[in-house]
């Protein structure tokens, strides 16, 4: 992903941030759904082994072109796993957001307190 490449160039990302917690930041989830085939490693990691990479390829880093390890970076595949309860959970809460603008007032309020409950379980899952 590209966009983790640019804000680690950026410095908007630490080199030691860890990979998954990267995308999960940039997507806005849980970083316990995000898995790669880099396992944990550090953006800084990776970036290391992708110029061990082009060194054994034979380029010469002090006049290689950034592009290159920009390449291989957007190469990265991401696997998002999202619990089956935190989606179950979620189509409850954006059901409940569509009711609650026809409903009267004490149903409302019973709403919003299932609306709590709901949000409640749904950080247990992320």
């Amino acid at each position: 992903m590209l966009e983790i490449f640019d804000k680690y160039i950026d410095r908007s990302f630490e080199p030691t941030m860890k990979l998954d917690h990267a995308y999960a930041k940039i997507k806005n989830i849980s970083d316990k759904w995000v898995s790669t085939s880099f396992g944990s490693k550090t953006i800084q990691e990776i970036i290391d082994h992708y110029c061990d990479e082009l060194e054994k390829e034979g380029f010469d880093l002090s006049r290689t072109d950034v592009k290159h390890i920009r390449e291989r970076f957007a190469t990265i595949e991401f696997v998002v796993n999202i619990p089956e309860e935190w989606i179950s959970l979620k189509l409850a809460l954006d059901e409940i957001n569509n009711v609650i603008p026809n409903a009267d007032g004490s149903l409302v309020v019973k709403l919003e307190e299932i609306k709590v409950k709901i949000i409640n379980n749904m950080k247990l899952h992320q």
